[in-house]
């Protein structure tokens, strides 16, 4: 097995730095999933409207991903991702305050659940194209299949912290922990040194409208990446919701409760 790769990965002081903070945020994104969904359900019991905030988490996801890209070429992306982790930590610090004081509505909880969704969505262009800037083109391919692990491990592991945070500590303890761990992410962010990198597109609102076009006829214009993007939205607006559906399946098909009683 060749190492080589991941020892010059771990001797780039930003990108580990950044795949920690990375690490953090993709944790505290499923803890999140799972707590809101589960919260969902127990204001409702009703799984249409958990699928109705799952789609909440979803459509922001298409919409807000269009500006993230070209955004991703206008803004400082260190500074751009810290400020978008902030904002998370914002909104999940509301999520935990008005649930410890019985003040957290439904219509509340799907509007800060856009919100995050968007917030994730709109930034992950930039920390994708900030990963070829940390550690170089020679090295983008260890770096991607270290991000894979990455997010498959906060996928294994977030939902069952999840569970273990509501089961012992509440709802609100979770989003608590949310708040840490996008804050650790942007904290993550500042600490990385300065690259050289291409200067900025142009800022005209004009252009923005016009970048955005032009990226959308470029995946429409070449099979293979127009395959692949179909794909991915067959999958994001249907097996994606899966995860969010299991507390009514859980409830109705298993009559368990998000501590495991009946």
């Amino acid at each position: 097995m060749n190492l080589a790769p991941l020892r010059a990965l771990l001797k780039e002081r930003d990108y580990v730095i950044y795949i920690s903070g990375t690490a953090a945020s993709l944790t505290a994104q499923w803890v999140q999933r799972i707590a809101m969904a589960w919260l969902v359900w127990e204001h409702t019991h009703s799984p249409l409207w958990v699928g109705i905030a799952s789609a909440a988490d979803t459509l922001p996801t298409v919409i807000a991903a269009l500006f993230g890209g070209v955004l991703a070429d206008r803004w400082n992306r260190p500074r751009f991702i810290a400020l978008v982790q902030l904002a998370c930590a914002l909104f999940t610090v509301v999520l935990a305050v008005t649930q410890y004081f019985g003040l957290l509505t439904l219509t509340l909880l799907i509007v800060l659940r856009v919100c995050l969704s968007a917030s994730v969505a709109i930034v992950q262009p930039a920390r994708m194209v900030l990963i070829a800037e940390l550690v170089g083109l020679s090295n983008v391919t260890a770096a991607v299949s270290v991000g894979a692990i990455v997010f498959n491990l906060a996928r294994a592991l977030g939902p069952a912290l999840a569970g273990a945070l509501i089961a012992f500590s509440g709802f609100a303890v979770a989003f608590a922990f949310n708040a840490a761990c996008y804050l650790a992410m942007a904290l993550a962010a500042t600490l990385i040194a300065r690259h050289p990198r291409a200067a900025l597109v142009s800022a005209a609102p004009g252009a923005l409208v016009e970048q955005m076009a032009e990226g959308c006829r470029y995946v429409l214009a070449r099979f293979g990446v127009r395959s692949l993007f179909t794909l991915l939205l067959v999958f994001v607006l249907t097996a994606r919701a899966v995860e969010d559906m299991l507390p009514a399946f859980v409830a109705q098909g298993l009559e368990g409760g998000v501590r495991g009683g009946a």
